[in-house]
């Protein structure tokens, strides 16, 4: 049987999808034919039921990602703003 893991995190700057040949499934492990057992979810990896479904993920977390940097960013270039606008106290 086929899943489908993504790997991504702050530290990857190469997300992946890589097919996955596994032997067994419950509702929060897989095993391989060779006995490894795997969480289907942990904060480097998650498993998916197609490639499709996989991409969405990511693409999701990427999104979720440039989101938060902007705020970031709007935050940041507020708070220059607010420096740049500072004056001595007579």
């Amino acid at each position: 049987m086929i899943k489908y893991r993504t790997t991504m995190w702050e530290g990857i700057p190469d997300p992946k999808i890589m097919e996955f040949q596994y032997e067994k499934e419950t509702d929060k492990s897989i095993w391989t034919k060779d006995g490894s057992v795997f969480r289907k979810e942990s904060a480097r990896h998650r498993f998916h039921n197609s490639w499709e479904e996989a991409h969405e993920y990511i693409l999701n977390l990427a999104n979720d990602r440039v989101t938060f940097s902007i705020l970031r960013l709007e935050r940041a270039t507020s708070l220059l703003g607010n420096i740049k606008g500072l004056k001595k106290e007579e």
